[in-house]
C-alpha cells in the first residue's frame, strides 16, 4: 500500500463546508445551548478573601506603604510562614469561628445551615494558601471562603481572620491593637 501525501485543494475543502454548513451550524447551536445550560443550573457560588502579611523574625511592624495603602505587617521569631497557614486551619480555631458565626445575623437559610455545620463542613468552605510576596520578601497569606449562600463569605472571612489574629497575636511580639481594622471586607 503505497502512501503517497495527497495534495489539499482549498477550493474543494470550501465546497465540502458549504455543503455541510447546515450540520456545521446545528452542531454549533446546540453546544451552544447545552453548554449554556448546563451553565444556568450550576449553583451560584460567592467567594471572598481576606490577606494577611507573614513576617517571620524580623521584629518591628511596617504601617502602609509608599502610596498611602494601610496595611501591617505580623511580626513572627523563629517560626516559619508555613505554619501560620497550618494554624489557621487548626480544628480550635474553627470551632471557635463555629461558635462565633452561630451568634450572627444571618438570613434564614444561612442560619439553618450554620445551626448544622460541622467543624469539618466548615473547613471545607475555607481555604488558605502562601501567595507572592509583599515589599521585604514577607510571605502573603490569604485567607478564603467559598459558599454558595451570598450573605456567608464576607462575614466568615472577617471573622476568621480576626479570630486568627487575635489567637496568635502571642507568636509575634509587635502587633498592635488596631491591626486588622485595615483588612475587613
Amino acid at each position: 500500500m503505497n502512501m503517497q501525501p495527497r495534495e489539499v485543494d482549498l477550493l474543494e475543502a470550501i465546497r465540502i463546508l458549504l455543503q455541510r454548513r447546515l450540520a456545521i451550524g446545528v452542531a454549533v447551536i446546540l453546544t451552544t445551548l447545552v453548554v449554556g445550560g448546563y451553565g444556568l443550573l450550576l449553583p451560584t457560588e460567592y467567594e471572598a478573601s481576606a490577606l494577611a502579611v507573614v513576617a517571620p523574625g524580623e521584629g518591628s511592624v511596617q504601617r502602609g506603604d509608599e502610596r498611602g495603602v494601610p496595611g501591617q505587617e505580623i511580626v513572627v521569631a523563629g517560626l516559619g510562614a508555613q505554619t501560620y497557614s497550618v494554624l489557621a486551619t487548626g480544628d480550635e480555631l474553627m470551632k471557635s469561628l463555629l461558635d462565633t458565626l452561630v451568634g450572627n445575623e444571618f438570613s434564614a437559610e444561612t442560619a439553618s445551615t450554620i445551626e448544622h455545620m460541622s467543624v469539618r463542613s466548615l473547613s471545607g468552605l475555607l481555604r488558605t494558601e502562601l501567595i507572592g510576596a509583599a515589599k521585604g520578601g514577607s510571605p502573603i497569606l490569604s485567607f478564603t471562603v467559598t459558599s454558595r449562600q451570598q450573605d456567608l463569605p464576607v462575614t466568615t472571612v472577617n471573622h476568621w481572620v480576626e479570630l486568627f489574629v487575635e489567637r496568635h497575636r502571642g507568636l509575634s511580639e509587635v502587633v498592635d491593637e488596631d491591626y486588622y481594622d485595615w483588612g475587613q471586607a
